[in-house]
């Protein structure tokens, strides 16, 4: 017994004497039941001290497993593990929403079946890596829903010990969609910017800012009627009908109005 453990010992007798009738050491050899008896009582309380600090512990840990559970389970992120095969060995909620299927029926699947044709072969430089150097990857992935839609991924796979000892592939997906949607209308937006003269980038940049082709005239000193020619063809070059679709067109982009105006 440790220092530390025969320390606690004693603290924990003191503590299960402290309800009981004291003893006198200097008892005859006809009390020795007596003192006997007070040990075994002295050992009941022990025990029963023990016992509800054990069940104290249990309830704490029971409360941090359901709390672990609630934050693994509706994490804002996706968590795969995935077999040395690349079957789906457990999905959290929050992957399994994502996937748009049924937590249960996605074990045992191969999650290259939700990558789309297009990036087969960056999904399997991503599945090899780790495999072949151990190392931390990451990639992006078009990936496919159970209900045939799709969404943009972003992957992050470590090679960890599984509970048997057998390796394991952890992965972490999120969904990025919102990210490469507003790159895809940003680049879109840019080349349609980019046909564009200098003078209608300007014309659109003052009318996005709210002035009226009257202002407009008076601020570069043209005829309104020259505001509404270089108007049109704005809207036929950036495949627009109206001053609200461009104005939407420019917040998908995520494009500020100074940006308009630049080369």
């Amino acid at each position: 017994m440790s220092v530390k453990d025969f320390t606690a010992h004693r603290q924990l007798r003191k503590k299960a004497e402290s309800p009981l009738p004291r003893i006198s050491k200097g008892l005859a050899p006809v009390d020795t039941f007596a003192r006997l008896l007070h040990e075994l009582r002295v050992h009941q309380v022990e025990l029963e001290m023990q016992n509800d600090e054990l069940r104290a512990a249990q309830v704490e840990l029971a409360k941090m497993r359901d709390r672990y559970v609630d934050l693994f389970e509706f994490a804002p992120i996706a968590y795969i593990t995935l077999t040395t095969s690349g079957e789906i060995a457990s999905i959290n909620q929050t992957g399994a929403s994502l996937l748009q299927a049924d937590r249960r029926r996605l074990r045992g699947l191969l999650l290259e079946k939700f990558v789309m044709a297009d990036d087969q072969a960056i999904w399997r430089r991503f599945w090899n890596h780790p495999w072949e150097h151990g190392h931390q990857q990451t990639c992006e992935l078009t990936m496919l829903r159970r209900d045939g839609t799709y969404f943009f991924g972003s992957l992050c796979a470590a090679l960890v010990s599984g509970v048997d000892g057998l390796p394991e592939l952890r992965i972490a997906l999120t969904d990025i969609s919102d990210r490469k949607n507003a790159e895809q209308a940003r680049r879109k937006f840019e080349a349609r910017l980019s046909k564009l003269t200098k003078r209608e980038r300007e014309i659109l940049a003052l009318a996005l800012s709210g002035m009226t082709n009257k202002d407009i005239s008076a601020r570069l000193q043209i005829s309104q009627r020259a505001v509404e020619n270089y108007r049109s063809r704005i809207h036929a070059k950036t495949e627009s009908v109206s001053l609200l679709e461009l104005s939407h067109q420019v917040a998908t982009a995520g494009m500020a109005l100074d940006e308009i105006n630049q080369p």
